[in-house]
């Protein structure tokens, strides 16, 4: 519940604390750094650059997964603009990129 704030940060620092752990329900609608698998199936939980759903927490959290990076964007300064933008990117390879940029600029 509370603000983090530039001391509670260099009190962190100071105490040598990397991570922080937060409780499940925080990790709704953040995003997924990198692609969450599950060791024992193989199963693909969360891909990265995906909005966490309840139900892929509740998966992640039945996977027995305990971390997850997630990115950190917020509307001042480091908002979700390449985020958002990948994010509705139909292309899935470097040269189907290719081709819609050529489309772009030569219709």
């Amino acid at each position: 519940g509370r603000r983090v704030t530039a001391r509670h940060i260099r009190e962190l620092e100071k105490a040598g604390i990397t991570a922080l752990g937060v409780p499940p329900e925080y990790l709704i609608g953040k995003t997924a750094a990198h692609d969450v698998v599950d060791g024992d199936t193989g199963e693909l939980l969360v891909r990265t650059n995906d909005e966490l759903t309840a139900a892929q927490v509740s998966a992640l959290r039945a996977a027995g997964i305990g971390e997850l990076r997630t990115l950190y964007v917020n509307d001042l300064d480091r908002g979700p603009y390449i985020s958002s933008t990948l994010r509705v990117d139909s292309t899935g390879t470097q040269l189907e990129a290719l081709v819609e940029i050529y489309r772009m600029m030569r219709p």
